[in-house]
């Protein structure tokens, strides 16, 4: 079995083409082109490392580690990273199901810098539990990360 990334995985199931006997319909996911962010936003930090011992998908080269998130108050909260790797985040709603990574899946909508970290920014309702994995864009790429989420309250990041 060929070995499929992360990455690539997440942007197969995002443009896959759902088929009926009459038409195809393909999902595209949308960045909002314009955004209002409220003028003092709140910061929160999150440190540590993907190893060799870290978890990988089955069948995927990428470290990953999971981001359990916990939200305050509802509104629009934008995740970003800072690190030597070249990082990838995705969000899911309640938990990560490392064999079926589409379950939960919400948003793997990232946008990169010239460092290769990522930006990725959704709309987050209090009481409900979200899960921020990160990864990396290619295999078997180990370093420490921190993850800045800002938004309208702070984040527990555990």
């Amino acid at each position: 079995m060929a070995s499929l990334s992360i990455f690539s995985a997440i942007f197969i199931i995002l443009s896959l083409a759902v088929c009926s006997s009459s038409k195809v319909t393909t999902f595209y996911p949308t960045v909002p082109t314009t955004t209002k962010f409220p003028s003092i936003s709140v910061l929160s930090n999150y440190s540590n490392e993907l190893t060799k011992n870290s978890p990988k998908v089955p069948g995927a080269t990428e470290y990953y580690h999971t981001i359990n998130i916990i939200v305050k108050k509802s509104g629009l909260y934008t995740f970003t990273s800072q690190s030597n790797l070249n990082t990838f985040g995705v969000l899911f709603m309640d938990r990560f199901d490392p064999l079926n990574i589409g379950l939960y899946l919400i948003s793997s909508v990232n946008l990169f810098d010239d460092n290769h970290q990522f930006k990725l920014s959704h709309n987050l309702k209090e009481g409900t539990p979200y899960v921020l994995l990160i990864t990396t864009t290619s295999a078997y790429q180990t370093g420490n990360f921190t993850i800045i989420a800002s938004g309208p309250d702070h984040l527990q990041l555990f």
